[in-house]
């Protein structure tokens, strides 16, 4: 199930926040990380080596390999040795996230020089610098190799930089900086077979929430300070008033669509623009939103997925060709960027789509490698990633409720490469049929091998031949069961629509 084994990634800022989340997620499916970060405070202050090394210890932990990097990726020295180090460590580079920041947030009348410089210095130099190295090494592979080679560069733009934000120009600076200089390093390095792609995480990121408490801190100082009784002050949006919405924690804007047309676009979801060779393309690659703090931590390991596998890999086939709606029955929807609308036999299903049935509704989805998934009721399955090359073939399914049957074509030549993943278990998939309910906390193979793990029990793997079924993920257990053909026929006739 591994989409990265063999890479070697560097993800700078990668002791905290979005970036631990990039680093677990790249060490999750293979790949070798440099765990970059210094330890500074959110403004920049300060040093401690102890979040790289917990992020180390806990990739080495879950089987995998890391080490940690606490060199200065905003000093071009310091980023040259970054880069060095995973030659030197493991002897290539392949993706680099650029991902480290700080934040001096004051009206713009209020800010100080070294205020404005710093803040430019770590996210625009930073990013500069660590790219800069990176495509030197990459450009010479791909001088000696062929003419191209494997790099994928990640940066970490916002939406302060997208549409300006109040209290923070030289934040919103810089992240409208690092997204310019995204789409030229595409254009530089399309030739070279290096493709440079940005996220826009939104206001609610994890940084600009410390400035937020901060600042509600100090309100409550004043408040108590002048007598009065505090209360959350309301924001307004859209025309209402609304109280703040601090539990979005990881968030993502809809960016790419409108950066490609020219518009704004101020849709809700995840998204990356993907600028490649000598033009940019808008692909924007969306993922379902959680609404609580818990789901939030559970969906940023989907974010950093979606972000970072569905471009490790040079797709011959874009997200919005990712899949087709066969048949239908009943009246099912889909999820996309924040957006729920009907779903219609022809539609297209994308990366990021969360296709949604009701009591009534089943779906037949037929997969760009002819493979066919089925949705039976009362269920919600996200498309969380594909990838589609002449001799690989990798999808990612995730199940949040319900029922489903997935038929892997056996057509293609080539790797093949699917994992599903429900609130239970996870399941690697090679050629083969399989049937799954998230109620019954149970997942069979109908034809062919599975392998299935508790997500909460690494030792409850199990490998289930045709007719075997695996149960009791949720406790961690993973027990075998061999249903009667019976019980089989009726879980088909649940799911599947002929």
């Amino acid at each position: 199930m591994s989409l990265l084994a063999g890479k070697v990634a560097i993800v700078t800022g990668a002791g905290r926040g979005l970036g631990r989340e990039d680093a677990l997620a790249l060490a999750a499916e293979g790949a070798r990380v440099i765990v970059n970060d210094i330890g500074v405070s959110v403004s920049g202050e300060g040093k401690d080596d102890s979040p790289a090394a917990a992020v180390v210890a806990e990739i080495k932990a879950a089987g995998g390999d890391a080490v940690t990097n606490y060199e200065d990726i905003a000093d071009w020295n310091g980023a040259h040795r970054a880069i060095e180090h995973a030659y030197d460590k493991f002897g290539r580079l392949d993706i680099l996230v650029n991902n480290a920041g700080v934040l001096r947030d004051r009206m713009n009348f209020n800010m100080a020089e070294d205020e404005f410089d710093l803040v430019l210095k770590v996210h625009c130099k930073g990013h500069f610098a660590m790219t800069r190295h990176a495509c030197a090494r990459w450009r010479e592979a791909a001088k000696h190799g062929g003419g191209t080679t494997f790099g994928r560069v990640i940066n970490t733009s916002s939406e302060a930089g997208l549409m300006g934000s109040a209290g923070n120009s030289n934040y919103a600076m810089a992240k409208a900086a690092i997204a310019a200089l995204t789409i030229s390093i595409a254009r530089e390095m399309g030739k070279y077979g290096v493709t440079a792609n940005f996220i826009a995480p939104d206001r609610h990121d994890a940084e600009s929430r410390h400035v937020r408490q901060a600042r509600e801190r100090l309100r409550r100082v004043q408040s108590s300070m002048a007598g009065a009784t505090h209360h959350v002050p309301r924001q307004r949006r859209g025309g209402r008033h609304q109280r703040p919405r601090l539990h979005r924690l990881g968030r993502r804007r809809c960016v790419g669509e409108g950066l490609a047309s020219g518009e704004s676009n101020q849709q809700g979801g995840s998204g990356v623009l993907r600028a490649r060779s000598d033009r940019t393309e808008g692909r924007v690659v969306r993922h379902a939103l959680a609404p609580t703090r818990v789901h939030v931590v559970r969906r940023l390991d989907v974010i950093a997925f979606g972000l970072v596998a569905q471009l490790a890999f040079p797709a011959t086939s874009n997200a919005e060709e990712a899949a087709q709606v066969a048949r239908i029955n009943g009246a099912p929807t889909v999820t996309r960027a924040d957006k729920t609308e009907p779903l219609h036999r022809g539609d297209n299903v994308m990366v990021g789509d969360v296709v949604v049935t009701d009591a009534t509704s089943k779906v037949k989805i037929l997969l760009a490698d002819d493979s066919v998934l089925d949705i039976g009721p009362e269920s919600r399955v996200l498309l969380q990633a594909f990838l589609l090359t002449p001799d690989r073939r990798a999808v990612r399914l995730d199940v949040l409720l319900g029922k489903f049957r997935l038929a892997v074509s056996k057509f293609l030549t080539g790797e093949t490469d699917y994992g599903i993943r429900t609130p239970t278990a996870i399941a690697g998939v090679r050629g083969t049929v399989l049937w799954g309910d998230t109620e019954r906390d149970t997942i069979c193979a109908l034809d062919g091998t599975i392998e299935v793990t508790a997500r909460t029990a690494e030792s409850s793997r199990r490998r289930l031949t045709a007719g075997e079924c695996a149960t009791q993920m949720k406790a961690g257990k993973t027990a075998t069961v061999k249903p009667s053909a019976a019980d089989v026929a009726t879980y088909l006739k649940e799911v599947t629509l002929e």
